[in-house]
């Protein structure tokens, strides 16, 4: 499976990732979107990381932040300001706004290598709440469910920051529409979600979530409660 940064740590104008360290890759690309249906399509490049290195956006070393006492061995580290990369009429986000962020393997060679899955970072604060809440709209793509109901290929992968142990997901097409699947793991059959109707997993926690159109695109919200301890 491609690579997936984990959210560390989400300030105003600071927003922190990990990555493995990987010797058989020169670097990681780190891209986001403003939008889910963005993303899917494919993230505005932000910046590259070496493997087992450290990265810190231009407002980030100015405000010298990032500088962490972290042992580093096994890990590739990334610290950014949105705002150093958001440009008037792009798709990269605000620092205010939740964004989704995918990252890019690239191999020794130079080549970089298809996206992987699509990580969101939600707004500064979101963490300040032991049950923040986080939202998310969008298309799931009309894709051939297999036999097996797996996960199939071109499914939209979200990871969440933290784990999520209720969901409300709810398929918006209209009565005679198609149906949507979600699946909580790649290894998981899907569940589907009929048309105008929606889905509660309740007391089930997962950190992923795969989401497809059976046969035709569908229009989706969904509504999550992430696990955050914070008393």
């Amino acid at each position: 499976m491609a690579t997936t940064a984990q959210l560390m740590l989400r300030y105003a104008r600071q927003v922190e990732l990990v990555l493995p360290h990987r010797r058989d890759l020169l670097s990681f690309q780190v891209g986001a979107a403003d939008t889910l249906n963005t993303a899917y399509a494919g993230t505005t490049a932000m910046f590259r990381i070496r493997s087992g290195q450290t990265f810190r956006s231009p407002g980030i070393r100015d405000r010298r932040l990032g500088r962490t006492q972290y042992c580093n061995r096994g890990l590739s580290r990334a610290t950014y300001d949105p705002e150093d990369y958001w440009v008037a009429g792009g798709t990269l986000p605000h620092d205010a706004v939740q964004s989704y962020v995918r990252v890019s393997e690239v191999a020794l060679d130079g080549t970089v290598r298809p996206e992987g899955p699509i990580l969101v970072v939600p707004p500064p604060g979101t963490f300040s709440t032991p049950r923040p809440q986080l939202s998310l709209v969008g298309t799931a793509p009309g894709l051939v469910t297999p036999p097996t109901f797996l996960p199939p290929p071109g499914a939209v992968h979200v990871v969440f920051p933290q784990f999520v142990d209720y969901v409300n997901i709810f398929n918006k097409e209209p009565p005679g529409g198609s149906n949507m699947y979600v699946a909580f793991e790649e290894g998981s059959p899907g569940h589907a979600i009929f048309p105008a109707s929606e889905r509660n997993p309740w007391d089930a926690a997962f950190k992923e979530l795969f989401i497809w159109g059976d046969g035709a695109d569908v229009e989706f919200d969904a509504y999550l409660a992430l696990v955050n301890g914070v008393a």
